[in-house]
């Protein structure tokens, strides 16, 4: 995580401290105050299991919520539930749109659970109907906007030889938020192997 995204989170939790100390605070501030000390406790475990664990827990609904240990290897197969960080463009753009919240991605930004379902030498093809993997089709129809209307910027491809790695939502395989908007992916990307803890 970024020393700004450390410094801004430690700026909050003092001025919480600050405002919480007012006797004159009312009510509704105080109840403000300590939900979102709450709030930044969980984040602070959050990232601690994470650094010290090597445990994170999957908050969006593209892949099966839950807790998740994470295993860092070298190569990476077809089928395997992987967290990634995104390519800056599209970092930036969900956390600007609340898609994703502040995490432990070298930018600052939280990373994506998803499955692998195409590797390097791979040919595919991305269409406004879902994504197609050596023949093999996937459902996964591509929306022009947002559940807020904003547009949303897709991916397409046909007969693709690949050298990365395509990702997918299988959760929730009509709304994941997945390569069929920031397309293929470099292994650089992927920053874990994540098996859901029984």
């Amino acid at each position: 995580m970024k020393d700004e995204t450390k410094a801004k989170w430690l700026s909050t939790a003092n001025n919480l401290a600050y405002r919480m100390s007012n006797t004159k605070r009312s009510k509704a501030n105080k109840v403000f105050c300590w939900v979102l000390v709450v709030f930044l406790i969980i984040w602070f475990a959050g990232m601690v299991s994470i650094k010290v664990f090597g445990v994170r827990y999957n908050f969006t609904n593209s892949m099966k919520t839950g807790f998740y240990t994470m295993d860092h290897k070298e190569a990476y197969q077809l089928g395997d539930t992987v967290e990634v960080c995104l390519p800056n463009k599209f970092a930036n753009l969900g956390f600007k749109r609340s898609y994703l919240m502040s995490g432990s991605c070298p930018d600052g930004i939280q990373p994506l659970v998803k499955e692998i379902i195409g590797v390097p030498g791979d040919v595919i093809d991305v269409t406004h109907k879902g994504m197609t993997v050596n023949g093999t089709f996937y459902d996964a129809p591509q929306h022009s906007k947002d559940s807020k209307g904003r547009p949303l910027e897709t991916f397409e491809a046909h007969n693709l030889k690949i050298k990365g790695y395509l990702v997918y939502g299988k959760n929730d395989y009509q709304l994941s938020w997945d390569s069929r908007y920031y397309g293929v992916l470099p292994s650089s990307s992927i920053v874990s192997v994540m098996s859901y803890a029984q």
